[in-house]
């Protein structure tokens, strides 16, 4: 058995060959070292007399170590006593048998040894060898769940639920490790005091206890008090840390996760599946009154409804019929134990598990049902799904026309197909035509837009120009206007007497009527080509020809009284 323990323990120095136990009916020999626990030690023994084998079968067990002083084996009370009050469960870890011993190299201290059924594996080992999915790991603590239900049905706390105390014993998970069970409603627990994993309790639990000046907190001298529901919370947690890889808390040592817990400082992994994830907050909120699944029996059953797979939720599967949820195979021990197979036979129902060996025909059939033939049909129901909705949408909509034409009196006929055809035809000949249309008007539109762009390039350039022969008119006039103020500037006498024989020069007459006509011919052109720019404007603008729109403006004249 592989273990992953979570606290260094008391190692029992027993070898391989070693015979325990004083009776030749109740006597073991040892196969091999198994784990350490944190008060234990664990070995593969098997029968060591032929009386044993008789009595116990000649199967290989698992031997339970506790050592200690007579009191601190008091302290942690008869865990065989425990094992049997709970035992009878597939899902529960099953005693063989019990006894004391002592050993001559540790002389001062008593040993007490338990016979249980050998386990292959923790739930760690387990996960690192195969690597179960959401549905496999739902089929799985849904077993672990029913073992709890039924241990608290005994009215037993284990007090002490975690991966490690999670084992496989062929087809089964099952629960283990009852050193630190009580009694339900008995008061405080001495042996929970002592051996209490804190990283998987409640945070209801914090108020128990003291907290050191370190922040490291001791249990109450009287021990805990534990409660079903702590046993429940610490399964939901427990699930959290195998499908998630990681506690609930950010804290790497128990104490430092309990204490994170105790604050609210824990968080619910958003990877996960929607449906884990509302189980996960149903069983682990901080505050207890606001948890919805408290009970064993309640938590196992919504496990059976998270691990039945989608492809069946529409196959016609009668029940008693398995609904296969997952298949394990290790390569490496395909010989020794074959392939586990972990199915249900109705929704709600309990998980059941088998081991096929490999070279069982059986087999092939049930790789071919849950590989190829599930999936299959499942595919098939959802077209069948999806045919059927599509087909009611039309059936609807039939149903919608019909009652319009009833709605619409005895005049209302429905129209024939054919000419239902021909009506469809003829609407999609005009909206083609249409879009023919569309599309003559869009290249008019741009062909009307270059033209207006042209046209206001003209008028600009036209603007400039008249703009420069503005400027050289009022340049004109200026230089005009200097030379004929020179011309009348005043008359000096410079006393020379008239010379006879010389007749006086007359004066050119005055041109500034020639300016003034020169200016009003520039207003006059200035005006046409204005004129002549917006008549362009207005014909491009109006998608009409020059001729027209100088029809109109010539009747727009004569409609005042001007005409030419």
């Amino acid at each position: 058995m592989t273990s992953t323990p979570e606290l260094p323990g008391h190692h029992v120095p027993l070898a391989t060959g070693d015979l325990v136990g004083a009776d030749p009916a109740n006597q073991w020999a040892v196969v091999a070292h198994l784990a350490d626990g944190g008060f234990s030690s664990v070995f593969e023994v098997k029968p060591g007399t032929a009386e044993t084998a008789e009595k116990y079968g000649s199967e290989h067990r698992a031997l339970k170590t506790l050592s200690g002083t007579p009191d601190e084996l008091s302290n942690i009370d008869s865990e065989a006593e425990k094992i049997a009050a709970v035992e009878g469960h597939e899902n529960v870890l099953g005693l063989i048998t019990s006894f004391r011993f002592e050993l001559d190299q540790r002389p001062d201290d008593h040993f007490v040894g338990m016979v249980l059924e050998l386990a292959s594996e923790d739930l760690y080992g387990f996960a690192r060898r195969m690597r179960p999915g959401e549905l496999a790991w739902a089929a799985i603590f849904e077993q672990v769940a029913a073992g709890l239900e039924h241990i608290h049905a005994r009215k037993v706390v284990h007090g002490d639920i975690k991966p490690t105390n999670i084992l496989r014993v062929g087809p089964s998970f099952r629960i283990a490790d009852f050193g630190v069970s009580a009694p339900l409603d008995t008061g405080p627990s001495a042996a929970i005091g002592i051996a209490r994993t804190m990283a998987y309790w409640p945070p209801e639990s914090c108020d128990q206890g003291t907290v050191d000046a370190d922040g490291a907190r001791q249990p109450p001298t009287e021990g805990w008090q534990a409660n079903q529901a702590g046993d429940v919370w610490a399964l939901a947690v427990s699930m959290h840390r195998m499908l998630t890889g990681r506690h609930i808390t950010a804290g790497i040592t128990p104490q430092q996760q309990y204490d994170l817990v105790c604050q609210g400082r824990y968080s619910i992994d958003d990877r996960l599946d929607p449906g884990w994830r509302a189980l996960f907050a149903a069983t682990l909120a901080h505050e207890p009154a606001d948890r919805t699944v408290t009970t064993a029996a309640e938590l196992r059953r919504q496990l059976s409804e998270l691990a039945i797979p989608d492809d069946y939720s529409g196959v016609p599967w009668s029940d008693g019929a398995p609904r296969i949820i997952a298949m394990f195979q290790d390569e490496k021990r395909v010989g020794t134990e074959g392939v586990l197979v972990l199915y249900l036979t109705r929704g709600g129902g309990r998980v059941q598990a088998a081991l096929i060996p490999a070279d069982d025909p059986l087999l092939a059939a049930v790789r071919h049902l849950h590989g190829t033939a599930v999936p299959a049909l499942a595919q098939q129901v959802r077209d069948a799904q999806r045919t059927t909705a599509r087909l009611t949408d039309e059936r609807d909509r039939l149903k919608s026309v019909l009652d319009r034409a009833a709605d619409g009196g005895p005049e209302t006929e429905l129209m024939p197909a054919a000419e239902a055809t021909q009506q469809v035809q003829r609407l999609s000949a005009e909206v083609l035509a249409m879009m023919g249309e569309r599309e003559r008007l869009t290249a008019e539109q741009e062909r009307l837009t270059e033209a207006r762009d042209d046209v206001t390039r003209e008028r600009d350039r036209l603007a400039r120009e008249q703009r420069a022969l503005a400027q050289r008119v009022a340049q004109l006039e200026s230089d005009l206007e200097s030379n004929r103020r020179t011309a009348q500037g005043p008359t000096l006498d410079l006393g020379y007497g008239d010379y006879a024989g010389y007749d006086e020069a007359t004066p050119e007459p005055s041109r500034t009527w020639q300016r003034r006509t020169a200016g009003c011919l520039v207003v006059v052109v200035a005006f046409l080509g204005a004129v002549t720019l917006g008549l362009f404007l207005a014909a491009g603008l109006a998608s009409i020809s020059l001729g027209d729109l100088w029809s109109r403006f010539v009747d727009w004249l004569a409609d005042r009284g001007i005409s030419f």
